[in-house]
C-alpha cells in the first residue's frame, strides 16, 4: 500500500465510487443542448491522486482487505512510470477508468483487464508488452482540483478542469463530449 515511504491511506481519499446516472433510454431531455453526452469507458475505476511531492498515483476506489491502506495500480500503468506533476496540478484528484485495447483500437475483455491489475506488477508489465496491450487511463470526473474541493462543482468546471489536465499531460484521455442531438444521435448509433 505504499510506494518509497509514501503511503496513502483510504481515509484520505473520497468516500467509494458515486452512482451515476446511466439512462437506458433517449428521450427528448436527453437530447437537449443543456445537456452533454459522454461514451462511457469500460474500465477499471481508479482514483488519480496528483501528490503534492510532485508523482501521480493511480488506486483503486476499493478498499484493500484487512489493512487501512489502498489497491495501487499505479506502476501497472506503463505512462505514469517517473511521470511528474506539473507544480499547477499538485494537489488534485481525479476520478477515471484504467483500461487497455488491442492493437486493433478494440477493447480487452474485462477478465483480460481484471488479470492485468490482479497481477503483480512485473507479471502485468509482461503481459501488456506480449499482447501490445498496455493499460491507458481515461478521466471523467473531479473530486478535487489544486487542492479545491470539487466534488460539488457543476460538472462544465470539472470539463474545463479535466481538460487542463490533458493539456499537461496528454497522456490521459478525457471521454468525447457532445452537446446538440445531432451528434448525440451520431454518439449513439456509433456506441451501438
Amino acid at each position: 500500500c505504499s510506494l518509497a515511504g509514501d503511503p496513502i491511506y483510504r481515509k484520505s481519499l473520497p468516500p467509494d465510487k458515486p452512482k451515476y446516472k446511466d439512462e437506458k433510454a433517449i428521450t427528448d431531455k436527453l437530447l437537449s443542448e443543456k445537456y452533454i453526452m459522454q461514451p462511457k469507458v469500460d474500465g477499471a475505476h481508479n482514483l488519480f491522486i496528483f501528490q503534492p511531492e510532485g508523482r501521480i498515483r493511480a488506486v483503486s476506489y476499493r478498499p484493500r482487505k484487512g489493512i487501512e491502506g489502498v489497491i495501487d495500480h499505479t506502476y501497472k500503468v506503463p505512462f505514469l512510470m517517473g511521470k511528474k506533476v506539473p507544480e499547477e496540478l499538485k494537489n488534485t484528484i481525479v476520478r477515471g477508468e484504467i483500461w487497455a485495447a488491442k492493437p486493433s483500437g478494440k477493447a480487452i475483455p474485462a477478465a483480460a483487464l481484471g488479470g492485468l491489475l490482479n497481477s503483480k506488477t512485473l507479471k502485468s508489465r509482461e503481459q501488456q508488452d506480449k499482447l501490445s496491450t498496455p493499460l491507458k487511463a481515461t478521466l471523467f470526473d473531479v473530486e478535487k482540483f489544486k487542492g479545491e474541493d470539487y466534488s460539488s462543482k457543476p460538472y462544465e468546471e470539472k470539463l474545463k478542469a479535466l481538460e487542463e489536465i490533458k493539456a499537461k499531460i496528454p497522456e490521459f484521455n478525457i471521454p468525447v463530449s457532445v452537446s446538440s442531438p445531432e451528434t448525440k444521435l451520431k454518439l449513439i448509433q456509433k456506441i451501438k
